[in-house]
């Protein structure tokens, strides 16, 4: 085998058992190692000078703003008080937004992006600032069989520091439990998952999603009712919806389109914000609590949704827009720090990316045949492009694996007349490196720009976080095809 033959296959096999390696970890690069802002600035806020109150915060996981509309338990409480159409920063995964509501910090810059690891959240959130005041924060974990000697964990203990757990008995309602350490709670969180579940299995637009809504509704009910007094308040938020055949993650409107319910004391009633950001909903449910908002919260207390007076209201308001301006300036420094020590990185990749363009052009034997290559390669990738223009939709990480598997099936259809055309040529050789070259540019820049295995810096706007997946979903078969063709030469 002559040198340049054991190059171009080298480079054409290499690349292409990296790149499906890229695919394999690239959902597992979402998250950073740690937040962009941290923790200690800026300095926590005054106390907003409301009442002291308890708050009842309870999360239904995965339920949509326009299910929620039509379930009797939630819309008899937004009568009782106010409401909320909120909006989702991506990605749209639970984790992610579970912090987006406790600490008012989105996804870009807290780095919680994706559910596959639980790390504490070194962010100022609501528990902490609950704590720091001397009250408590409690979450209720539902367990089928409670057993009093073991210490509860749940996964907000887990995420938030300030945060402790009571185990309740499977089937039990609140009221029904007498539990002095839930019912005195500051700040009590429940959180309900079958919702989100039922979306996972069977779909947002499908019967068994609804079933779960209504039991979920029906089960809260008697809680909203129970928990009434002169200083208790109910917020009521979702942290996703669903597409309709199941799944978040992405910018849907019928993913990152929820909704928050208030009512009891300190809220006004009928009240109706139309649009608001899930970054509010922390400072909010702060300055019912009477503690200062979480530190780095980008959002703002949604005062039209309170009961204040005046003087408060223009307090709150005054606060807000200067944290939230002392965020944004830190937020904008911390960022170019954090992309000035991508820049080596970054130009790393672009040197070996340039380095096996030249290994390759060395291991081209003719250039005619591998200018046809080039541009059956570019042809191929352009086509899987416009497939995939034509689906934008599939393409987000609401569809699971389809953002690797659609692009990757396109690819596979359009690089067959590639491998035709490369098997009637002089050079099968000198064709797939070609052909390489034409397919690559897209992989390509992905892996200069984002990287493939380090996490990503970038999250916003939505494509970015699927950028790797289609990119080398495109270029894996018609590389796999191009070292199939090297590997045979055509016979004399």
């Amino acid at each position: 085998m002559s040198p340049k033959r054991a190059v171009s296959l080298a480079v054409l096999a290499g690349v292409s058992a990296l790149t499906l390696l890229a695919i394999h970890f690239a959902p597992n690069t979402l998250d950073l190692a740690e937040p962009v802002l941290p923790r200690d600035q800026p300095a926590p806020g005054p106390v907003p000078g409301t009442p002291h109150r308890r708050v009842l915060f309870v999360l239904i996981d995965g339920l949509r703003a326009d299910v929620a509309k039509t379930l009797p338990g939630l819309q008899s409480l937004a009568q009782r008080g106010a409401q909320a159409e909120l909006w989702h920063p991506v990605p749209t995964i639970s984790f992610a937004q579970d912090v987006v509501l406790f600490t008012g910090v989105r996804p870009l810059l807290s780095g919680i992006r994706d559910n596959r690891a639980i790390r504490r959240v070194t962010l100022d959130s609501l528990p902490s600032e609950v704590q720091a005041q001397g009250r408590n924060a409690v979450a209720i974990k539902v367990d089928p069989v409670v057993k009093p000697d073991e210490s509860c964990k749940s996964v907000m203990t887990k995420l938030f520091e300030g945060m402790s757990c009571v185990a309740v008995p499977e089937g039990d309602r609140l009221e029904e439990i007498h539990n002095a350490t839930l019912w005195n709670a500051d700040f009590l969180f429940s959180y309900r998952q079958p919702v989100d579940h039922a979306g996972h299995l069977s779909g947002a637009s499908s019967p068994a999603y609804r079933q779960a809504a209504t039991e979920v509704d029906t089960a809260l009910a008697p809680l909203f009712d129970a928990y009434t007094g002169p200083d208790r308040a109910i917020v009521v938020v979702s942290d996703h919806g669903h597409i309709d055949t199941g799944g978040h993650g992405g910018s849907e409107e019928s993913v990152a389109h929820t909704w928050m319910l208030l009512a009891g004391t300190g809220i006004r009633k009928g009240a109706h914000l139309e649009s608001a950001g899930a970054e509010d909903v922390a400072p909010t449910v702060a300055a019912l609590l009477g503690v200062p908002s979480p530190a780095q919260a980008e959002g703002r207390a949604l005062t039209e949704l309170l009961d204040l007076d005046d003087a408060t209201r223009a307090t709150l308001a005054r606060t807000d827009e200067q944290r939230q301006h002392a965020v944004a300036a830190l937020a904008t420094e911390r960022l170019a720090t954090l992309q000035a020590k991508q820049r080596l990185p970054t130009a790393l990749r672009a040197a070996v990316v340039l380095l096996l363009l030249m290994l390759i052009g060395w291991a081209i034997t003719d250039r005619s045949v591998a200018a046809r290559g080039v541009l059956a390669g570019a042809a191929a990738l352009s086509l899987t492009a416009g497939a995939c223009a034509l689906r934008p939709d599939l393409l987000s990480l609401s569809h699971d694996m389809t953002p690797v598997l659609f692009p990757a099936l396109c690819a596979s259809v359009t690089a067959l007349p590639l491998f035709f055309l490369g098997w009637r040529s002089k050079d099968r050789g000198s064709f797939a490196l070609g052909a390489f070259i034409g397919a690559s540019p897209a992989a390509a820049a992905t892996f200069i720009w984002l990287g493939t295995f380090a996490p990503r810096l970038v999250c916003e706007p939505p494509w970015t976080t699927v950028a790797p997946f289609v990119a080398y979903a495109s270029f894996v078969p018609i590389a796999i095809i191009a070292t199939a063709l090297a590997l045979r030469r055509k016979e004399q």
